[in-house]
């Protein structure tokens, strides 16, 4: 669930946005780690755990590039930018698509797969943070 920032103005909204990122960042990566190993061992079926140990890993590293984009998102939802999340959305789901396509034969196509989707979210917070930065007339972005 996203809670959207109070303020008026881009400025306030996103030095709110930047402190929940802060506040939270630690306890979501242990959340996601933990729960992936949960999910783990609920679901690897009959191939040992060990062999199925890698997989996991490639697809929590995936959290990396989807907390800097939820973060963003919740900056373009708070401004009404929906605009914004459209193209961000349009790129980040075709580099995707082009990735996996790239690699569908290969015998580590499903490591791709993982970090194709840390490589979406990413691309995506970056086009969020690019465009707000340029359409709000800000002239700082977080680094």
């Amino acid at each position: 669930m996203i809670k959207i920032p109070q303020g008026k103005e881009y400025k306030e909204q996103y030095n709110n946005c930047m402190e929940m990122k802060q506040k939270c960042f630690s306890s979501i990566i242990i959340l996601n780690f933990l729960f992936a190993i949960i999910y783990l061992i609920i679901s690897h079926g009959s191939l040992p755990i060990y062999k199925c140990f890698p997989y996991i890993l490639f697809y929590s590293f995936g959290v990396f590039g989807l907390y800097p984009y939820e973060t963003y998102k919740t900056l373009c939802i708070s401004q009404g930018k929906s605009f914004i999340l459209l193209i961000g959305s349009i790129v980040g789901v075709t580099l995707r698509y082009i990735i996996c396509l790239l690699f569908i034969n290969s015998s580590f196509s499903l490591f791709i797969f993982g970090i194709s989707q840390f490589i979406d979210y990413y691309f995506r917070s970056i086009i969020y943070r690019i465009i707000l930065s340029k359409y709000c007339d800000i002239n700082y972005i977080e680094r």
